[in-house]
């Protein structure tokens, strides 16, 4: 989709230049809604990449969405600091993580359009 290379290494899973992105997938129930939150987890924002691409799946409909992206200093200044035992609307927050709404998330540039983040 993005022209990338797949490498699937511990920190990253794809590498397009020397862009290291990886990405955050999460299986769900339901179509994910703007307001929804996409989260990396504390630990792993100590990992070597440049950017988190972030998609959600449903395994029973075989439904994906490509959501968005975030460069990982972006998501480090800007992003909503959750801590374990918080609460996310119904949800228990299980591990301290980054969060970052649907909605505020950058376009996932297709093939050549790599100056987004």
């Amino acid at each position: 989709y993005i022209g990338g290379k797949i490498v699937d290494t511990y920190d990253y899973d794809i590498l397009l230049g020397n862009i290291k992105i990886d990405v955050k997938t999460k299986s769900v129930s339901s179509i994910p809604k703007p307001h929804y939150l996409c989260s990396v987890m504390e630990y792993q924002l100590k990992n070597d990449t440049d950017v988190y691409f972030f998609v959600r799946g449903n395994l029973s409909t075989k439904s994906a969405w490509l959501l968005g992206g975030s460069s990982k200093a972006r998501l480090l200044r800007d992003g909503i600091v959750q801590k374990r035992g918080d609460m996310d609307g119904d949800w228990e927050v299980k591990e301290d993580c980054r969060s970052v709404r649907i909605d505020e998330l950058e376009e996932i540039p297709i093939h050549d359009d790599r100056e987004k983040f």
